[in-house]
């Protein structure tokens, strides 16, 4: 029989107390229960991206195939899952500390019946402290099979297939864990401006693709929420690795979300309305994005060992997400309220599009000096090109992605030191290939999708 803990009572512990332990006592408790709230919002998250990271058709290869896979060292997924549960790991731990110190008080004495009613307890979401110790000696025994794993000199394909089966046939009979996941996705659903949340606060549900797009916006909040993790490793200079659970969970739910759009597109009958159109783009633009940034940018990134190159393809790929995402709710916050810009949602949106408009239009007059002393390369002054280019890597570099100002850095430098004239003129050449491609790159940026690129503005 499970006990809800609002039935043990407490009068006879504040009976004991003076009204100023009691005050100290009420502080201490709302202040561990936000963290508790949070380590249970990380567990949650964590536990979402290991189920997504052990399903075989989420894998990021380099090349989808069975060849592919079958040749592949799985040990870098598996450790990457070892560092995870030991995350896991610990934040059940300090769940479970938090709760038992918040609620032992409510038991008078130490016997044995008492014990198995504090073990019953119902805390917050319906979990219990069983529960938390079975799913605490779920991840020490996985921890301790990874380990194991972890010291054999080859992992193939099918050890990772029994591993990934194993492990994620008993997170799936761990009720505790579906309970923690949807507990965090709940919240990521809640991840909304407060300016948006007000207006669909203020808004009735007067048709079903009202109720379609609200529902798409909880959908697309929840990713953004898991985006913003990312950004957090990033703001704290953290290795970036272990994020590909995260963004692995990420794709999951995008695909989740656009089968939903798809089969709701479907039933509508007046596909001229305002909803249907923004629900349609919007579905096209983020399938469009999630293949780019899954199937190239973090195509095979796992078998990347190099800390820069890795740090830069995640980099750029949460960077197109994050900021599809925000464009998207921005335009279906539009259709809600006309009178909400995206800057209201979003005041970062503001800084990046003034730092994109500045690299391209940078980028752009680099590309035309690097063209006018292709067309004359023997008289045109070189001290301008070199002005320009320290110019360039003074001022707009700073804006590039991460994975591009190695090599933008690597062709400035051979440029500024490379005196044969037949020489600079094959490096001229292939700078120009490289400049014209980047310049393509930056007019993709979802913030400068109602900023079209005019090639006259450069002049």
């Amino acid at each position: 029989m499970t006990i809800p803990a609002e039935t043990i009572s407490q009068s006879n512990i504040k009976a004991t107390l003076p009204p100023e332990a009691v005050a100290e006592s009420g502080a201490l408790l709302k202040n561990a229960a936000a963290f508790f709230e949070n380590d249970k919002f990380e567990l949650g998250l964590w536990l979402s991206g290991l189920k997504s990271f052990l399903n075989f058709r989420n894998h990021l290869l380099a090349e989808s195939t069975t060849t592919k896979a079958s040749n592949h060292n799985w040990s870098k997924e598996l450790r990457l899952c070892y560092t995870r549960l030991l995350v896991c790991s610990r934040l059940a731990q300090s769940l479970s500390k938090t709760l038992k110190s918040q609620n032992t008080i409510r038991i008078t004495s130490d016997t044995p019946e008492n014990q198995d009613q504090l073990e019953s307890i119902e805390i917050r979401g319906g979990m219990t402290f069983r529960e938390m110790a079975q799913l605490c000696e779920f991840l020490r025994d996985t921890i301790r099979m990874c380990e194991a794993q972890l010291e054999s000199s080859g992992y193939g394909l099918s050890e990772w297939l029994a591993f990934s089966r194993r492990v994620s046939q008993s997170l799936e009979e761990l009720e505790i864990v579906n309970d923690l996941i949807q507990s965090a996705e709940k919240e990521g659903e809640n991840f909304l401006p407060p300016v948006l949340k007000e207006a669909l606060n203020k808004r009735p549900v007067i048709s079903q693709p009202e109720a379609d797009l609200r529902t798409l916006l909880g959908w697309f909040a929840k990713i953004l929420r898991w985006l913003d993790v990312v950004s957090q490793f990033h703001a704290k200079d953290e290795p970036l690795k272990p994020t590909l659970l995260i963004l692995t969970r990420v794709y999951e739910q995008a695909q989740e979300m656009i089968a939903f759009a798809n089969n709701s597109l479907l039933r509508y009958k007046d596909q001229s309305s305002p909803i249907f159109d923004a629900i349609d783009c919007a579905i096209y633009a983020s399938s469009i994005e999630i293949r780019r940034v899954f199937r190239s940018e973090l195509s095979g990134i796992t078998d990347i060992r190099e800390a820069p190159m890795l740090y830069g393809r995640i980099e750029t790929g949460h960077s197109l997400l994050y900021d599809s995402v925000q464009q998207t709710i921005a335009g279906f916050a539009k259709l809600i309220d006309p009178s909400i810009e995206a800057t209201d949602l979003f005041p970062n949106i503001k800084t990046k599009l003034a730092c994109s408009m500045i690299l391209r239009k940078e980028v752009s007059q680099l590309l035309l000096t690097i063209r006018a002393m292709e067309a004359d390369i023997e008289t045109y002054p070189l001290d301008d090109l070199r002005k320009r280019l320290s110019e360039f890597r003074e001022s707009g570099m700073r804006f590039l992605f991460y994975k591009d100002v190695e090599t933008v850095e690597r062709f400035i430098e051979e440029v500024l030191f490379t005196s044969n004239i037949e020489d600079l003129r094959s490096l001229l050449h292939r700078f120009d290939a490289y400049v014209e491609t980047l310049l393509g790159q930056i007019n993709m940026r979802t913030v400068l999708a109602d900023h079209p690129y005019d090639p006259n503005a450069a002049d």
